[in-house]
């Protein structure tokens, strides 16, 4: 589901100017964009527009985008993008990525936003049971997976191979083929990704 479109701050909402577009356009901490009101260059003429939270559109890799606009050309951009670079002013290094900390690529909350190398972020789609970043998030799945989906419930209990705690079952990940002998705790610590702890 797409972004409330109502101007009324969220509770604990924050904003920050999208990096790179003059203090046109604001990310917030909740994963909304809005428009700020100015003066617009049309091709003959020009128009004042009001600040709006722009509608956020599903594209076919199932992320959400919006459309920016500067001197009459428009530009496709993807929102969780806009917000890591808005809070973090400026892009992910150069060979890293901006992702989903719950590989829901609809979730574009400043808290589930990151930057990762490609290497920690296929460690973290193994963790959470995806082979591929698509069998998450893409239009095809469900529209939000939790990570409780992920996990497998049961009375019995087994030792992780890396932190040597008896653990139940529920903390480790059923694959198709049985568990996974590392719990989730040390498997998203290893990626580097999520700080467990």
């Amino acid at each position: 589901m797409s972004a409330s479109t109502d101007l009324m701050d969220l509770p604990g909402e924050e904003w920050a100017d999208a990096y790179g577009w003059d203090g046109m356009y604001q990310a917030s901490s909740e994963g909304r964009i809005k428009s700020r009101s100015r003066e617009v260059v049309c091709s003959n003429h020009t128009r004042w527009t009001r600040e709006r939270i722009l509608k956020q559109s599903l594209s076919d890799d199932g992320m959400f985008r919006v459309s920016f606009s500067q001197n009459s050309e428009v530009t496709d951009v993807k929102v969780h993008k806009v917000v890591f670079e808005a809070f973090n002013k400026g892009p992910a290094k150069d060979g890293n990525w901006v992702i989903h900390k719950n590989k829901v690529k609809t979730d574009n909350r400043k808290s589930n936003l990151s930057e990762a190398s490609p290497s920690a972020s296929n460690t973290l789609n193994y963790a959470l049971g995806a082979s591929t970043y698509r069998d998450i998030g893409s239009r095809s799945a469900a529209k939000a997976v939790e990570l409780d989906q992920l996990l497998v419930v049961s009375d019995s209990s087994r030792i992780c191979r890396v932190c040597k705690r008896d653990l139940p079952n529920n903390v480790f990940l059923h694959t198709a083929r049985g568990f996974n002998r590392t719990c989730l705790d040390c498997r998203l610590t290893k990626s580097g990704v999520i700080n467990v702890g």
